[in-house]
């Protein structure tokens, strides 16, 4: 995977990188009252204590991103941004992936044919051939029971 570059210090960057390696152990939640989403990063120098940082990766609650003067960077902040970047990476691959494969379907060999339609009810069971006359042929003959007899004489 090709490294993704966020700005700061060399340190930072470094430290920031330590942060995303170990990002299984980020907490994410949100605030009840404002809804505002963030993230708890562990501290890698305090054990036990974590850092709340904004997903959007602009706000930190780290003594390093009080005193930034006024660059409002942090190894935090920059491992957030690091995982957001390397999200957005991923789904571009994902859709990419996806695309390809779509592009390697084939299309259908042969277009389904819409049903014939039913044969009525004539067509199956025609009439006899005496004028007014609806009753059904007899098997094999062009006439009904009651004519049939009746041609014969």
């Amino acid at each position: 995977m090709a490294q993704i570059m966020v700005p700061g210090t060399a340190s930072q960057q470094a430290s920031a990188r330590q942060h995303h390696a170990r990002r299984d152990a980020w907490v994410y939640a949100s605030n009840k009252s404002t809804g505002r989403q963030f993230i708890r990063i562990p501290s890698s120098c305090k054990p036990g204590q974590g850092y709340y940082v904004s997903r959007s990766g602009d706000a930190c609650t780290c003594p390093g991103f009080q005193f930034s003067r006024g660059t409002g960077v942090c190894s935090h902040i920059l491992a957030v941004r690091l995982d957001l970047e390397e999200r957005a990476c991923i789904e571009v691959r994902h859709q990419q992936a996806i695309q390809d494969w779509l592009d390697t379907m084939e299309e259908p060999a042969a277009v389904i044919e819409a049903p014939k339609p039913r044969p009525s009810y004539e067509a199956l069971f025609p009439s006899c051939w005496q004028a007014g006359c609806t009753d059904d042929l007899e098997p094999g003959e062009q006439a009904c029971w009651r004519h049939m007899n009746v041609s014969a004489f």
